[in-house]
């Protein structure tokens, strides 16, 4: 795919995480473009759904009211996350069918799309994806990303899914022997093509074990040169910044 073909003339591969936050809203569309503008080599977005079945780009679990309320996106309806968009002086969540343009607009960009859920079943957002962007395309441009084992199993496994997919590990995951050694086991049955993993919990001997599965390694979330250079150093394939400055 494109992300390995880019990797190979870069001494790594860099993502814009949320877009180009520093510059405008993350997880919109103009924050996507800027980065892309900027020269990044691929893209990080959050994507998901609303309780009627939009498909929204937004990171965080809930929004808040004025009266400090929480509102799940999960089990808020479109409208009503607009509704609280306005009443906290923010803009609205570009719609995924937003993306599928920035998407094809830019073939030479990765686009990495992580997949907010905490569901087993994923079956409509999963199906949306693979029925509103042409196979090529997300075979070459896109990795499906999620924290969330089960829907990428049901993705590779249940709708039979052969393009790049990513399992994201968190500190949670890499704490401790008994759960490294669980999260090991769970990603050799699943056989993600890429790993992304936490800044705090990278280490040279995780690194060298994702290269010796034939996995790729990409670090989360890098800001600065320090940073970058112990990354390049260990032999991490890419990373997840905020700081533009890093691939401008």
């Amino acid at each position: 795919m494109l992300y390995h073909k880019i990797r190979k003339k870069n001494h790594i591969f860099f993502f814009g995480h949320r877009g180009a936050p520093q510059i405008a809203i993350e997880n919109s569309i103009q924050s996507l473009s800027k980065s892309i503008e900027l020269g990044s080599h691929g893209v990080e977005v959050d994507i998901q759904t609303t309780k009627d079945h939009k498909i929204i780009l937004f990171h965080d679990d809930y929004i808040l009211s004025s009266s400090n309320k929480k509102y799940f996106i999960q089990k808020t309806a479109y409208k009503k996350v607009v509704q609280l968009c306005i009443e906290n002086n923010i803009p609205k969540p570009d719609l995924f069918n937003d993306l599928i343009s920035l998407i094809t607009n830019n073939p030479d960009t990765v686009f990495n799309i992580e997949i907010k859920s905490r569901s087993f079943n994923n079956s409509k957002i999963l199906r949306y994806i693979l029925n509103n962007i042409d196979q090529e395309t997300l075979y070459n441009q896109c990795i499906t990303s999620s924290f969330n084992y089960f829907l990428l199993y049901q993705l590779r496994f249940f709708l039979l899914y052969k393009g790049p997919i990513a399992l994201i590990l968190s500190n949670a995951n890499l704490k401790g022997k008994i759960s490294f050694s669980i999260n090991k086991a769970l990603i050799l049955l699943l056989k993600p093509g890429f790993l992304h993993v936490s800044i705090e919990n990278y280490s040279q001997s995780l690194v060298d074990w994702v290269h010796r599965k034939s996995m790729v390694i990409n670090i989360y979330t890098v800001n600065n040169n320090s940073e970058l250079k112990k990354c390049i150093l260990l032999g991490v394939d890419g990373v997840f910044t905020d700081n533009h400055t890093l691939y401008n």
